[in-house]
């Protein structure tokens, strides 16, 4: 019986043993395994106990002190950077059982050295025996950051310098589209000057100058006397006209500078606040829109056409930038319809509404626009007049969008004319 049990006691101890072994080959595998891991990534791993003191570190750790401190991470030392009061908060924070984490900056041979720290607790069971720190290098990434950071001021630079230049080319055409109405309204008071009957005014007063001794019988009997209070009377006639014609054309002088004046004044104010917005009558506004032009579309025989709604009245937006587009639309068609050289030119202006949008149309029955202009018609640049600069659509299209509205032309091909459509929210 002791034999028995002697011999049971033996087999079991060799089973135990072997079973021991077996779990310890295990247990080396897996360490082996994790020491591997630790030892394949870029970044350093070192563990710590409560204290501070390094149980384990990685080949990296250990380079990084070689490279910062110029010796290699010992089990049992401490880490120098753990000096650091940013550090030992952060490790104090992860003893609580919180992760932690935080970018420093340790100088390294004359260039600062980025690290990304993260302090993990380690549990045992419910209580924290320590913390693993984890840090990578992200020194190019903070480079390239910085240098992205600065690109961006660059651009930033360009797009400013960019939205000025376009604010002054804006303001170059549309001063430019009223100056030529202007020049329009001068000429015109030139020519009425040059040829005012105010040159027969002087000659019947040297006439009666040369008769003044006796202004009774040449009145009466003289035949250029007798005539006189006729051509008194039909000369009055006259000048009153050529007076009220040069007024009229003087106010619409007064009224292209009036613009000029608050195109610019509107530039200056958008390029430091957003332009006011109020409550216009767009019928009211395309009117003294078209009045700029009004000259120029007499002269040239071109018909006008309104076709108002009732309904169609007021939006809310910025006057002078709606005033702008409207303009530009106005001087466009004036050239389509001079260019088709056809003596039936018509300019038709509507307005209507069309659910919560304001329509506003200007069409002509001029040389048109062909399909494969009519995509790029709204590019900055792109133009088919000689003198053109291919600004005008583009920065009206801009300030369409601004206004929170959109503008759009239909054309069925070259000589069918064209129609600009501006839509804008309603007020």
């Amino acid at each position: 019986m002791s034999w028995a049990l002697s011999w049971l006691y033996g087999t079991v101890r060799e089973e135990s043993q072997v079973e021991l072994e077996r779990a310890l080959q295990t247990l080396r595998g897996s360490e082996g395994k994790l020491l591997s891991v630790l030892e394949s990534t870029e970044d350093v791993v070192v563990a710590l106990d409560r204290e501070g003191r390094v149980i384990t570190a990685n080949l990296m750790a250990k380079a990084l002190g070689q490279r910062v401190y110029g010796r290699t991470l010992e089990r049992g030392g401490h880490l120098d950077w753990m000096a650091s009061p940013g550090l030992q908060t952060l490790f104090q924070g992860a003893l609580t059982g919180k992760r932690q984490r935080l970018e420093m900056s340790l100088p390294v041979q004359g260039r600062p050295l980025t690290l990304d720290v993260t302090f993990n607790p380690v549990w045992e069971g419910e209580r924290v025996v320590g913390a693993t720190l984890f840090s990578r290098d992200v020194t190019e990434r903070k480079e390239a950051e910085a240098r992205l950071a600065e690109l961006h001021r660059g651009l930033v630079d360009v797009s400013r310098h960019a939205g000025m230049a376009e604010i002054a080319t804006g303001v170059l055409h549309n001063v430019g589209n009223t100056l030529n109405s202007v020049n329009v309204s001068a000429h015109f008071v030139v020519e009425r000057l040059r040829g005012s009957r105010s040159a027969g005014l002087d000659k019947a007063v040297e006439l009666l100058r040369e008769n003044a001794s006796r202004l009774g019988a040449f009145l009466e009997e003289d035949p250029r006397g007798r005539q006189f209070p006729a051509y008194l009377a039909a000369l009055s006639g006259q000048l009153a006209q050529e007076r009220e014609s040069v007024l009229e054309e003087l106010r619409r002088l007064t009224e292209s500078v009036d613009h000029i004046k608050s195109v610019v004044s509107m530039q200056q104010q958008h390029a430091r606040f957003s332009g006011v917005l109020e409550r216009v009558e767009v019928p009211t506004l395309l009117d003294d829109a078209m009045r700029l032009h009004a000259v120029s579309f007499e002269r040239l025989g071109i018909q006008l056409r309104r076709e108002y709604t009732a309904s169609a009245s007021a939006v809310m937006v910025d006057r002078h930038k709606l005033l702008q587009i409207l303009v530009n639309l106005l001087s466009n068609a004036r050239h389509a319809l001079v260019e088709s050289q056809r003596p039936d030119k018509q300019l038709t202006l509507r307005v209507e509404e069309a659910g919560a949008r304001l329509r506003i149309a200007v069409a002509d029955n001029g040389v048109g626009i062909a399909p494969e202009i009519l995509q790029r018609l709204f590019s900055q640049g792109f133009t088919t007049k000689k003198d053109g600069h291919g600004f005008g659509l583009h920065i009206s299209a801009l300030s369409a969008e601004e206004l929170g509205g959109s503008l759009q032309c239909e054309s069925e091909g070259a000589g069918q004319g064209a129609t600009f459509t501006l839509e804008l929210p309603l007020a």
